[in-house]
């Protein structure tokens, strides 16, 4: 499981607001009752039980991160205690029981906090009983089913917040989730679709020589095999990545790119197509994603070729620039190429595929007939320093 270390962080110290404001209530309510306590010679001047009550029903609140229960209780007994015992009731001293009260409730759960309210009833109803002062019930009573009645608004407020952000992050994971397997997608078609491509040639090469000329016959099977063996490869790097869980680190062979060119056209010389490589200007540095995406322009390309246009002659051109690299592909047109258009070129799964590509890198790519004959297709995809 991968840990935030945002939120331990924030555990950890979650307790110093809480202290924080329980200490500035205590000392607030202390400082005002021992300045203003000498105005009333009737109430009872602070001693060792008043100054215990007085402080408890503030410090409470430190306590209310996690017993908010326990801390709203103590709040309430020491603050209606401390009335009737006749101190000075002049001051803020009761702030310690309305802020326990704001924090208390849950969300969901109002009759909870109409308990709790109904539960501060009997202790000030007490008080009032014993100080001959009704306005210690009704007023307190008033105080806190306020601080009650805001917190509970409070809470159903963070719950709704919470849930919203739940749920932004599941329709994220989602969002991820359908990204990568169109992305896998496009990863399959466009090895798969090359390799049967080859693969089929290559099986109607030897079935044709196979008893007129045995030994070339030999080679069409040995690049079939060469030709499997790649795509197994590849299919096995994407199979990895999908049992691949999160907290496991990569340790699997890079994806193909530019570098691995060479191989490709082997690969498609082997079919019989002529293939030529211009490149012009110096290698960039790449993004993987950029990288994969120029050697699968190439490859579904020479795909094209191979099954649309035998026969034909077939170019690609590397073209580096300083902010991007174009890749084109094209070919003269073969035996099998009158009226082929975009709409015929591959599947169609391919070229929306490249082009989805291209897109979310902030590129372009274009296909079309040539006006001489044949195809091109035509990508240009920034490189490292544009996308960075």
């Amino acid at each position: 499981m991968v840990r935030m270390p945002g939120k331990a962080t924030t555990d950890r110290f979650g307790w110093i607001p809480f202290a924080a404001t329980a200490v500035a209530l205590a000392l607030l309510a202390l400082g005002v009752t021992l300045g203003e306590q000498s105005r009333s010679p009737d109430a009872r001047l602070l001693d060792a039980p008043g100054l215990a009550l007085l402080v408890g029903g503030t410090l409470a609140v430190a306590a209310a991160r996690w017993w908010p229960q326990a801390a709203y209780a103590v709040a309430i007994l020491s603050i209606a205690g401390y009335q009737a015992l006749g101190y000075y009731t002049e001051t803020p001293y009761f702030l310690g029981a309305l802020v326990a009260a704001f924090l208390v409730p849950r969300a969901g759960e109002w009759w909870r906090s109409v308990l709790l309210l109904a539960a501060a009833i009997p202790p000030f109803g007490v008080a009032a009983l014993v100080r001959q002062r009704p306005d210690f019930l009704y007023a307190m009573i008033i105080l806190i089913a306020a601080a009650i009645l805001f917190g509970q608004a409070a809470a159903e407020l963070r719950a709704a917040s919470g849930r919203r952000q739940a749920e932004a992050r599941a329709e994220e994971e989602r969002r991820m989730l359908t990204e990568e397997r169109l992305r896998i997608a496009r990863e399959l078609h466009d090895v798969i679709s090359h390799s049967i491509a080859t693969i089929g040639i290559q099986a109607g090469v030897a079935a044709h020589l196979l008893d007129e000329n045995p030994e070339q016959a030999r080679e069409a099977l040995l690049a079939i095999k060469a030709v499997s063996r790649d795509a197994m490869r590849d299919l096995r790097g994407m199979l990895g990545v999908l049992r691949q869980s999160t907290d496991e680190a990569e340790d699997r062979e890079p994806a193909p790119g530019l570098a691995r060119l060479p191989e490709l056209l082997e690969r498609v010389r082997a079919t019989g197509l002529h293939v030529d490589l211009d490149v012009d200007g110096e290698p960039t540095p790449m993004t993987p994603a950029t990288d994969l995406a120029a050697y699968r322009v190439v490859q579904e390309g020479l795909t094209n070729v191979i099954r649309h246009a035998p026969g034909a002659l077939a170019q690609v051109h590397l073209r580096y620039i300083p902010d991007a690299v174009c890749v084109e592909v094209c070919d003269s047109g073969g035996s099998a190429a009158a009226g082929r258009s975009v709409e015929s070129a591959g599947t169609g799964h391919g070229l929306s595929g490249l082009r989805e590509r291209a897109v979310a890198l902030g590129g372009t790519l274009e296909a079309g007939p040539l006006e001489r004959g044949g195809f091109r297709l035509l990508a240009r995809l920034p490189s490292a320093q544009s996308t960075a």
